[in-house]
């Protein structure tokens, strides 16, 4: 029993560690995006290309905040305990999760660049919602929906041309 108590008081520690990483990297790109300095050809009321960085930094900080809260709340209430086995499997299945939405989130950058926004967006999401128990079905039919709106927003409100990679110009 006790072995399982202290895999899961480590994959706590391992989540709370993760979630304090976000949040500091949350900080650095808010700092980074009140430095961005952008073209000063905006229409009046524009939020300036610091905004959207501001929006996903924020986002990052309030979500890694909700998980230490979370995790902190954990350990000092239910978590003393010993750990069903069921609590263990949850926590390796978590923790596994963790490690390939990391990864998922560095392979997403170099797949804009070789295969294009549209693919390594499709991929990368309906790779993600696949690993939550999604049916592949629903998670491609989503994938394909956010791909769709993010470009005819992209595209059509803020005229941006969203990245086009390799596979993207070989086929057009």
């Amino acid at each position: 029993m006790a072995k399982r108590t202290s895999r899961t008081a480590s994959a706590t520690i391992q989540v709370l560690a993760f979630s304090v990483a976000v949040v500091l990297a949350g900080l650095f790109f808010l700092v980074f995006a009140f430095q961005v300095e952008g073209i000063d050809a905006s229409l009046p009321g524009d939020p300036g290309p610091e905004f959207l960085p501001a929006i996903m930094a924020a986002a990052l900080i309030v979500g890694g905040l909700v998980v230490v809260w979370s995790q902190l709340r954990t350990v000092g209430g239910k978590g003393r305990g010993e750990a069903s086995l069921g609590e263990s499997e949850k926590a390796r299945s978590n923790e596994f999760a963790m490690w390939c939405l990391v990864g998922g989130m560095l392979a997403y950058l170099p797949a804009l660049s070789w295969i294009g926004f549209s693919f390594s967006t499709m991929l990368g999401c309906t790779a993600l919602l696949c690993l939550l128990k999604t049916r592949w079905y629903v998670a491609a039919g989503f994938s394909i929906g956010l791909v769709l709106i993010v470009k005819a927003i992209f595209t059509t409100i803020f005229e941006v041309q969203l990245p086009e990679g390799l596979l993207e110009n070989w086929l057009s």
